[in-house]
């Protein structure tokens, strides 16, 4: 498992990892779920019946926790071995071993956001004096807009070749 892990790393260019579930027969395991990582199940033993359903908020950012989202299934599917599934970050799924013991493994892909990269370059980037300038006084006065405009602005010349 770790070694196909790590080559989805390396072909995928996302941190990847794996877990396995074991469902009795007749069982679900977990409730229904969403996740904040997109899966590849793999049926590893037995089957296990799927339902996947349209995400309610596109790439969150919040795990589903506590609560058991409601969805309307768009896709319903019998996992038997050999066969994989791919559930993408977000859409709420849940799923039930048929009449005998279940095994499947999950490789969860860990998403890397666009906020990352930023966050990244920003953690990096301390020597850029117009990044580091405090905001004015009665910032919270102004549109945030505007606001948004003057940051990408610094950001911007942040990234551009010094000379």
């Amino acid at each position: 498992m770790e070694r196909l892990a790590t080559e989805l790393e390396e072909e995928l260019g996302f941190g990847v990892y794996c877990a396995a579930f074991l469902t009795p027969a007749g069982n679900s395991g977990v409730r229904p779920h969403y996740d904040l990582a997109s899966g590849f199940l793999c049926q590893v033993h037995g089957s296990k019946s799927w339902s996947v359903g349209a995400p309610d908020t596109p790439w969150p950012t919040v795990p589903s926790a506590d609560s058991q989202p409601a969805f309307d299934p768009v896709l319903e599917t019998v996992l038997t071995p050999g066969r994989t599934l791919y559930i993408p970050r977000g859409h709420p799924h849940a799923g039930t071993a048929t009449d005998e013991l279940s095994l499947h493994l999950s490789f969860a892909v860990k998403p890397r956001t666009w906020k990352d990269v930023l966050q990244a370059h920003l953690r990096g980037d301390t020597q850029h004096a117009p990044l580091r300038e405090m905001l004015p006084l009665g910032h919270t006065d102004l549109d945030g807009r505007d606001l948004l405009a003057e940051a990408v602005e610094r950001l911007n010349a942040a990234v551009a070749p010094r000379s």
